[in-house]
């Protein structure tokens, strides 16, 4: 996944570029020559980023295919023309080689266009593999004697990260995420939902084919290989429904994938990987490890180039993957600061991810501030495949002090075996400023963060006796400033700030690593400072 139409027409020329870029000083010969391989090829290497079957036919991605099927060592292929998929077998196990690259549709397809809005809505035609290679699939994972089944994918099959393309799509309008900032530069919400389409998660009526099949036919021990996404993410089946390991980079930047996920507050590899709770020094190179224990277990491992294991999980023989199974996105919903006798709305999504009808029977909020309006004593009906929006009003009553917090626990009953996770929402209400109130405020205060410790966010939350000049600055424990985060004049009354350690924007650094800091407030003459805590 290092270059981009690499094969050229001229066949010397394609043996030429393979020995340069890969000498016998070159890390990846000495693995060559030290390890059997077996690999498909992605995106880059038929023509470039995304690529998609629309591109087969060109003369190029052509010659990419010829000199696969003529140079590079494989199985036995289809017609070379339409794709390189292909299997083999190694003792009790069993390898599919997909080639999600040559009969995929494109990823926009996916997507419809209204007044200036995308809307995720793929059809029932719209297939990463295409029919002819899906049946192929279909009928050696049916017929295949093998104690362990794996699909091998350029891309990622967790069909839960489709949440956070409903997401994006949700918030594309929302002023707040216009610029995301990732290690691999700022992103608009809406350059996420397309880069999620091109995994599994883009193309659901293919996910559902899948794991249809399995369920119906009771085929066990089906176990997923893939990448593509610059990160490690492992999941034991919950959210992916067939355990995955999404292996790391090996010889590329790490894209961050997983953490930036959860910093939406979508955590679907629940065994661990590149996520956001790591110390900074493992967003490094990694790669995936598999190891077969006959015919008792499969242990999947993502390991960094440090040799340290980032996330883990073991498959037991006879997994079967559930029919009723949820996606829930976010799990967090922060309303930062709301004024007493106003309201603030929120949304999160249940994803549908299994086989059978997800029937929701009960939700239920603990605390009376945050609403969730459905109706009562009534079940919600979710279809494979579909989605049901959930709206959550925070309308806060009573404030005790100015800068604390408000949250609650949204629980939802529903038939999944082992349940599902509540959503966690956190607000930090106030007392809305009038002319007497302002008046009635006589000190100035800065009051204690929320969360803390935090990651990424936390809320910073003052109040002012009187209209002045206002600085907030954030220091190490060194005494070095890390960031000014207000530096404008003031109103009278009670102000809060959304700190996000992971915006480059408001830093004067790079990235904080976890670890003790102080935000101090100069409002005047009044000066005062506190302590929190970031924890990644």
């Amino acid at each position: 996944d290092t270059t981009e139409s690499p094969f050229s027409l001229d066949d010397d020329l394609v043996k030429e570029s393979f020995r340069s870029r890969y000498s016998f000083t070159h890390p990846s010969w000495q693995l060559i020559r030290k390890t059997p391989y077996a690999y498909t090829y992605d995106d880059h290497d038929m023509a470039g980023n995304n690529t998609d079957g629309s591109l087969l036919y060109l003369q190029g991605a052509q010659k990419m295919l010829s000199a696969y099927n003529k140079f590079f060592p494989h199985y036995s292929l289809p017609d070379i023309q339409k794709g390189m998929w292909q299997k083999f077998s190694y003792g009790n196990v069993e390898v599919f080689l997909t080639d999600n690259r040559s009969q995929r549709d494109p990823n926009l397809l996916a997507f419809k266009t209204a007044n200036d809005s995308i809307y995720f809505s793929p059809d029932s035609t719209h297939s990463i593999l295409g029919d002819e290679q899906m049946e192929w699939l279909l009928d050696e994972l049916k017929n295949s004697k093998a104690d362990w089944k794996f699909i091998s994918s350029g891309t990622a099959f967790n069909p839960g990260m489709r949440s956070v393309i409903e997401l994006a799509v949700l918030l594309q309008k929302d002023p707040r995420y216009q610029e995301i900032p990732t290690l691999y530069g700022m992103f608009n919400i809406k350059d996420i939902a397309f880069e999620l389409s091109d995994k599994w998660a883009g193309f659901p009526k293919d996910v559902l084919r899948l794991l249809k099949a399995i369920d119906e036919n009771k085929i066990t021990n089906v176990i997923f290989l893939s990448g593509d996404t610059h990160t490690s993410g492992v999941d034991n089946g919950k959210n992916s429904m067939i355990p995955e390991m999404m292996a790391g980079p090996l010889d590329i930047k790490n894209m961050g994938f997983v953490s930036l996920m959860e910093r939406f507050g979508v955590f679907v590899f629940n065994s661990g990987g590149h996520t956001s709770n790591l110390p900074e020094s493992e967003f490094g190179n990694a790669y995936g490890r598999v190891t077969v224990f006959n015919a008792d277990s499969v242990l999947l491992e993502a390991v960094s180039e440090n040799g340290n294991v980032l996330g883990k999980t073991t498959v037991k023989n006879g997994y079967l993957p559930q029919t009723i199974a949820a996606t829930v996105a976010p799990s967090i919903l922060n309303f930062d600061s709301v004024a007493v006798g106003t309201s603030k709305l929120s949304v999160f999504i249940l994803l549908n991810t299994g086989t059978d009808d997800l029937m929701i029977n009960h939700i239920e909020s603990s605390n009376p501030n945050f609403l969730v309006p459905i109706i009562p004593d009534s079940s919600i009906r979710i279809k494979p495949g579909d989605k049901e929006i959930f709206l959550v009003y925070y309308v806060p009553h009573l404030v005790p002090n100015q800068g604390t917090y408000d949250d609650c626990y949204i629980s939802i009953a529903s038939n999944v075996n082992d349940g599902l996770s509540p959503v966690y929402c956190k607000a930090v209400p106030f007392t809305p400023n009038s002319v007497d109130e302002k008046n009635n405020i006589s000190s100035f205060a800065l009051f204690q963060n929320y969360p803390n410790p935090f990651n990424p966010s936390t809320v910073i939350s003052w109040q002012l006796a009187v209209g002045t000049f206002v600085t907030l600055k954030i220091f190490d424990v060194l005494g070095n400033e890390i960031a000014t985060l207000i530096n404008e004049e003031q109103q009278a009354g009670n102000h809060s700030f959304n700190f996000d350690a992971t915006n480059k924007r408001q830093l004067t650094t790079n990235s904080l690593p976890s670890g003790v800091y102080f935000y101090q407030l100069r409002a005047g003459s009044f000066v005062q400072t506190k302590k929190f805590i970031l924890m990644k």
